[in-house]
């Protein structure tokens, strides 16, 4: 009885392990506390049901059942675990993605990088909103942009694209490339970096960097090299001065010094009236001159910081020229030069009289300076092209070439580097005398030809000069300086 029971229990256990199994497995992918309750469950009433037979086969197929139930039980486990790891794991895998998203897009928000990405073909498959912002484009629709859009319209013919381009072609690393884009409001100047990515097989798959837009780093940087060159300009026209200056000062300071100590000497008792005279008149030259040359410096000082002022009063046009044709005869005298003025009176001029004849003393010292012996200097009045009135002075000298005829304008440069050597000076008249005439509202100006002489202009504006009533009469002279 015992035996055909076992048989017919032998042949209804398997089929409830393989039940047991494949519930199991269908219950764990749903819930593993049902699985492993429903495994207990069956693996129990098995091993009950099999020590019920009895004997060494039923005691042995007891144990089985539990064992295969423990199995059972720990592949339940063991995928829960392993559900639960890779649950955890996509839900660290999700964060950090958000998190460098976040990132990323605070990234882009705070810096003034962007980011832009292309296939092999060098069209965007990735751009962020700041390049669209640029290209004038919403950032989504740049995917459909070839990268030559950064270059826009002028890219066929941009050298700095072209070299650019190169390196694209070539799949070479990009670093620090700066490419300039003309735009309608000015040009924008961008600086790439960018390296070619390759996949696994070495085939290319495109582009990935970031870009700037470093427009005001580029003007910033012309702005500190130009500033450079002028530190230097002013650097070496400070050393140009200093030399200028310790040749002019020193030439009068040793003559007073020496002609000082000849007049104090023991033999100075046996020197003629007219020669200590004229070592008197030397020694006064000599200080007049260093007197006008630590003016000019002055001036030049005052003009440059804005300190000048001007003291206006009106006077007669013909009265001004005529005291500033007085002042310079004793130096045409010497120069073996005459002066000769025509003057037309009734013209009143409103301005700093001090400084109109400072300007004008210049004007004409300059003629005699550079006229031939016995040469002529020609001073008058003119009505200008504005209205307004030009005092000029011409001079049949040695005549200033179109190269030099601007330099001439600035402070310490004359017309060539032997001009100082030959007449003296330190190149400050005709800077100041354009300074002060612009106070003015008005301006100086030359007109010259090489072996032929110069025309120098002392131009006022009309709301400074005052002509006379129509039929008044005015008198043109011609007087001798």
């Amino acid at each position: 009885m015992r035996l055909s029971a076992w048989y017919r229990w032998s042949k209804l256990v398997p089929a409830f392990l393989i039940a047991v199994t494949g519930l199991g497995a269908f219950a764990l992918a749903r819930s593993p506390g049902a699985a492993l309750a429903f495994v207990a469950i069956i693996s129990g009433a098995t091993s009950l049901s099999s020590l019920k037979i009895g004997g060494a086969v039923g005691t042995a197929f007891a144990i089985s059942a539990v064992l295969y139930g423990l199995a059972l039980t720990a592949m339940v486990l063991i995928n829960h675990l392993k559900t639960q790891t890779q649950f955890r794991a996509s839900k660290e895998i999700q964060r950090q993605s958000d998190v460098i998203a976040f990132l990323l897009k605070d990234f882009e928000d705070g810096a003034s990088d962007w980011l832009w990405e292309t296939g092999p073909d060098f069209t965007f498959t990735y751009a962020s909103p700041k390049l669209g912002q640029l290209l004038g484009a919403d950032a989504a629709n740049l995917k459909s942009l070839p990268l030559s859009a950064l270059a826009g319209s002028a890219a066929s013919t941009n050298p700095a694209w072209s070299a650019f381009q190169n390196k694209l072609m070539a799949h070479q690393v990009v670093a620090g490339f700066e490419l300039n884009i003309p735009r309608p409001d000015g040009t924008t100047w961008l600086r790439l970096d960018a390296r070619p990515l390759f996949d696994g097989k070495g085939a290319f798959l495109g582009y990935r960097g970031v870009g700037r837009d470093v427009t005001g780093e580029k003007t910033a940087r012309d702005q500190l090299v130009e500033a450079k060159d002028l530190a230097e300009q002013a650097n070496s026209a400070k050393s140009h001065f200093l030399a200028v200056m310790s040749h002019e000062l020193r030439t009068p300071l040793n003559a007073i010094v020496g002609f000082s100590e000849l007049l104090l000497s023991p033999q100075a008792e046996n020197l003629a009236e007219r020669t200590r005279t004229d070592h008197l008149h030397t020694i006064l030259d000599s200080s007049r001159h260093l007197q006008t040359l630590i003016s000019d410096v002055l001036d030049a000082t005052r003009i440059e910081k804005g300190t000048m002022k001007l003291a206006e009063q009106d006077a007669d046009a013909a009265e001004l020229l005529e005291v500033a044709v007085k002042m310079c005869r004793d130096t045409a005298e010497r120069a073996d030069c005459t002066i000769v003025a025509r003057l037309a009176e009734g013209i009143e001029v409103r301005g700093d009289m001090t400084r109109i004849k400072q300007i004008l003393i210049n004007l004409i010292t300059n003629a005699v300076k550079f006229s031939t012996a016995g040469g002529f200097v020609h001073a008058g009045l003119e009505r200008s092209a504005t209205g307004g009135l030009a005092f000029t002075v011409r001079d049949g000298g040695l005549g200033i070439g179109p190269e030099d005829l601007a330099r001439v304008f600035e402070p310490f440069v004359q017309g060539d580097d032997g001009i100082s050597r030959r007449y003296g000076g330190i190149g400050l008249g005709l800077s100041i005398a354009r300074k002060l005439a612009r106070l003015h509202g008005g301006d100086v100006t030359l007109e010259s030809q090489v072996g032929v002489g110069t025309t120098a202009r002392l131009t006022l504006p009309p709301f400074r000069v005052g002509w006379p009533e129509p039929g008044t009469a005015a008198t043109t002279a011609a007087r001798n300086g």
